[in-house]
């Protein structure tokens, strides 16, 4: 799969980034390079029984509440530049 300069003005366009033309040329090739080894990566050949598309829960670590005392949360969220109701608002990642 190559990946073209159109494709790499949408990509910035979504990430909200400016590329200059050489940029757009750089990123061109280098994500044309990244996706080409990912496409050989997608043919090899492994044993039996080797499954890379499932974790096994024992492997993965289990999620631990941190609490922080409200006088502290309250002090996080006060840095924010925009909140609401205590929580962080934040601009919208897609449209």
């Amino acid at each position: 799969m190559s990946i073209n300069k159109e494709d790499i003005e949408k990509l910035a366009k979504l990430a909200r980034i400016e590329l200059k033309e050489g940029e757009k040329d750089k990123f061109t090739k280098d994500i044309s390079s990244i996706l080409g080894y990912v496409a050989k990566l997608s043919k090899v050949k492994v044993k039996d029984g080797l499954d890379f598309e499932s974790v096994e829960d024992s492997r993965l670590r289990e999620d631990k509440v941190v609490g922080i005392s409200k006088e502290e949360q309250e002090n996080l969220i006060s840095l924010a530049p925009a909140k609401e109701k205590n929580l962080i608002k934040a601009k919208a990642v897609f449209e």
